[in-house]
């Protein structure tokens, strides 16, 4: 059970490595299309966009790292509990689920 997690968690960050590049091609793309017009509105809106967007697609990457690191180094179920739940919330539906069912003997 620990191994699928830990391929639920890899999946999940691999997807917001490919969402946050997908966001910086497009609002470089905003912007160069903004400032080849010279609409300058257009271009701030479009690195705002990209901006958060980037923000919002690194949050599976940064919860996902920490977990990984969290779900190698822990013995007891006890440890997997906090970030379990973060990770339901914020990285892998599948793999905080997993953390969050997951025995003591399952950590061995």
């Amino acid at each position: 059970m620990k191994t699928a997690a830990k391929v639920f968690l890899i999946l999940s960050m691999v997807g917001g490595v490919i969402g946050f590049l997908t966001c910086l091609i497009v609002g470089i793309i905003g912007v160069a299309a903004g400032g080849a017009s010279g609409d300058a509105a257009v271009a701030g809106v479009s690195a705002t966009v990209t901006i958060i967007c980037s923000f919002v697609c690194l949050v599976p990457l940064i919860v996902g790292i920490i977990a990984y690191r969290k779900l190698e180094n822990s013995t007891y179920h006890s440890q997997l509990v906090g970030i379990g739940i973060v990770t339901l919330l914020f990285c892998s539906l599948v793999a905080g689920i997993l953390m969050l069912v997951m025995h003591d003997e399952d950590l061995i």
